[in-house]
C-alpha cells in the first residue's frame, strides 16, 4: 500500500535542492542562455515543444480515448493527463501567488511582485507538465530513459530565458509528486487488506489476507 505521506517525500527533496540552486540562479542562466549555438537552438525547440503543457495534456488523453480498454496504454495514458492536468493547476497557482519576475525581463533573479498575472516564473509550468507526463510513462513500462525528455525541457526554459534553474527544478518536483501519487493509486487500486480468521481442532488463527 502507499500514503500521501510517501508521495509528498519528491516534493520536500525537490524543495531542498531548489533552495540550494536558488542562490546561483543568475550565474546559471548567464552560463547556459550566452552559449548559443544551432544544436543548442535545436534542442531548446524540442525542449519547449515536449514541455508544452496543452500538448501533454491533450496527446495522453487522446491516446486514452483511442487505446484498448484496461491495456497497459490505456491506463497510463489516463494517468499521465491526469498528472499533467493537476500539475500544471498547482504550479499555475503558485507561479501566480509567487510572482517572480522572467529572466528575459531583464532585472534580478530575486525581484517578486506577487500576484501578477505578467510575473509566473516560479515554478516552471511547462516543467511541471513535462515532468508528470514522462514520469507516468516511465513508472508504467518501466523506462527510466524517458526521464531525459524532462531535462531537455529545463535546458530548454532556462536558454530561452524563461525560467531560472530553481523555477525548472520545483516544477519538476510538482510534476514528478502527482505522477507518482497517481501511478500508485492505479497499482494498488485492486489491492487490500482483509482480516482472517481460521478455526481447527483446540486452536484459531487470526490474521490478515492480501488480496490483489
Amino acid at each position: 500500500m502507499f500514503s500521501l505521506k510517501e508521495s509528498g517525500e519528491p516534493l520536500i527533496y525537490g524543495s531542498l535542492i531548489t533552495g540550494l540552486a536558488f542562490f546561483s540562479d543568475e550565474e546559471v542562466q548567464k552560463k547556459i542562455s550566452k552559449n548559443k549555438s544551432s544544436t543548442n537552438h535545436l534542442i531548446s525547440d524540442f525542449g519547449n515543444i515536449i514541455g508544452n503543457p496543452y500538448l501533454d495534456f491533450f496527446v495522453p488523453l487522446s491516446l486514452y480515448v483511442f487505446s484498448e480498454k484496461d491495456s497497459i496504454l490505456n491506463r497510463s495514458s489516463f494517468r499521465a493527463a491526469e498528472s499533467v492536468f493537476f500539475s500544471t493547476t498547482v504550479a499555475g497557482m503558485l507561479s501566480f501567488a509567487v510572482g517572480r519576475e522572467r529572466p528575459d525581463e531583464g532585472n534580478s533573479a530575486y525581484k517578486f511582485k506577487p500576484f501578477s498575472l505578467s510575473n509566473n516564473s516560479f515554478p516552471s509550468k511547462h516543467m511541471a507538465a513535462s515532468t508528470a507526463l514522462f514520469t507516468s510513462y516511465a513508472k508504467f513500462y518501466n523506462n527510466n530513459y524517458l526521464y531525459i525528455f524532462p531535462v531537455i525541457t529545463a535546458f530548454g526554459r532556462v536558454y530561452e530565458n524563461r525560467h531560472y534553474l530553481s523555477d525548472t527544478i520545483f516544477g519538476a518536483a510538482i510534476g514528478y509528486t502527482f505522477a507518482d501519487y497517481f501511478y500508485k493509486r492505479e497499482r494498488f487500486k485492486n489491492q487490500s487488506f482483509m482480516p482472517l480468521i481460521i478455526t481447527g481442532k483446540n486452536k484459531i488463527i487470526l490474521g490478515f489476507a492480501y488480496y490483489y
